[in-house]
């Protein structure tokens, strides 16, 4: 099962088995129900969308063939320049047809049209990811990985009337909601005016009373550990031009991500405008992601130790799991470990920056960050930072 694909009316199928209408059904419910692999679907940074093709041939399924495989190497170079630095554009690797088929998961058939000698669709087109990353570190090219927490979206509103407001039912945040992508390196959720509580009130709230403390509020609600960050999209009509600026809060670092400026395409809805400008700021959230978050598998080795808050033993098992799923942490041993805390030596293939990046996007908050940092993974209670800091310390255990 490495091609799945699906007709009109969500039926998927097996490439290959074009035989028999109730097979064919069948199958399609088998695989309806197992789903595809959660990393490389629709929608995902695994996925490429709207892959035009057109075939000729006096077979019609022969002209379907060949449509699927020019999908397939139509897809796989904006895959990989997607996950990979401009500057190693020249150097992407390629594959043979032979080696294409075993690095595609599958294919979902958005359209398609099919006469005696042609066949056109607009196909989209998942990988596998291993199969992905195993290609690029053969290849000693630099990759990012998507982060595996979402931000969490606050669109605000400014139609010139009464303020900047933020409203569950405004077209803002309605753009948002009806994005079918969900963002691709930096996927996202979008606020409700509970998370924002007890600052909203009947399904909206004027801003500027986050904006007055947003260091206190945001801390409080990013201490949930289910968002990486949260990001304030304000849009702001003027004339006919949409103005969005953007504002990422995450822990208590405020960092401004610019504004843009869109003007109305001929024959653009207001709907297209506003997907448009969802567009903008989830680009700018995966450009920023990318710049700090790129994995060079040929960096040179580094290594830093950090003390762990602990609260039981047990607690131990979930930072090892943590730590094991950042792609930038090549290894790690254990130092030293006691009654509050454990000391970790990681060793790592990219800046310091890069992995305390890293390290927050899978939960970690810094306690202190001495000389040898402390941290916490945020879904454990926090520990009071001197008892560890004190613990730490000890001599280690033999």
């Amino acid at each position: 099962m490495n091609r799945l694909s699906r007709q009109p009316l969500s039926v998927m199928i097996i490439r290959q088995n074009f035989f028999v209408l109730f097979l064919v059904m069948l199958m399609a419910t088998l695989f309806i129900g197992l789903g595809w692999n959660k990393d490389a679907r629709a929608g995902s940074v695994w996925s490429i969308d709207n892959i035009q093709v057109d075939q000729i041939n006096a077979d019609p399924r022969t002209a379907r063939e060949l449509a699927i495989q020019e999908s397939e190497f139509k897809a796989l170079p904006i895959l990989l320049r997607r996950i990979t630095q401009e500057s190693d554009s020249a150097k992407l690797p390629t594959l043979s047809p032979e080696n294409m088929s075993s690095a595609v998961e599958g294919f979902e058939v958005n359209s398609e049209r099919l006469s005696a000698q042609r066949y056109t669709a607009q196909l989209t087109v998942s990988f596998y990811p291993e199969v992905i990353r195993n290609l690029l570190r053969t290849n000693g090219i630099t990759m990012v990985e998507p982060s595996t927490r979402p931000m969490l979206i606050l669109p605000i509103l400014d139609e010139g009337r009464s303020g900047a407001i933020f409203d569950d039912q405004s077209q803002w945040r309605q753009a948002w909601l009806n994005d079918r992508q969900n963002g691709i390196l930096v996927p996202w959720i979008v606020a409700r005016s509970d998370d924002f509580a007890p600052y909203s009130s009947g399904g909206g709230f004027k801003p500027e009373s986050l904006i007055t403390e947003p260091n206190v509020f945001f801390s409080k609600r990013l201490s949930k550990n289910d968002v990486a960050g949260i990001v304030m999209a304000s849009l702001v009509r003027k004339d006919d031009q949409l103005v969005i600026t953007t504002k990422l809060w995450s822990g208590a670092t405020i960092q401004e991500l610019g504004s843009v400026t869109l003007t109305p395409l001929a024959n653009e809805s207001n709907d297209q405008l506003m997907r448009r400008a969802v567009d903008s700021v989830s680009r700018r959230l995966d450009d920023r992601w990318k710049l700090s978050s790129l994995h060079d598998h040929g960096a040179q080795m580094r290594s830093i130790d950090i003390v762990f808050q602990l609260q039981s033993v047990n607690d131990l098992v979930a930072i090892q799991k943590a730590l094991d799923s950042i792609p930038q942490i090549r290894g790690r041993s254990l130092i030293a470990l006691h009654r509050r805390a454990a000391q970790i030596q990681l060793e790592y293939g990219s800046d310091l920056a890069q992995l305390r990046s890293a390290l927050i996007q899978r939960g970690f908050s810094f306690v202190t960050n001495d000389e040898v940092p402390i941290l916490r993974l945020g879904s454990l209670r926090p520990a009071a930072a001197a008892k560890t800091a004190e613990d730490s310390t000890t001599s280690p255990s033999p």
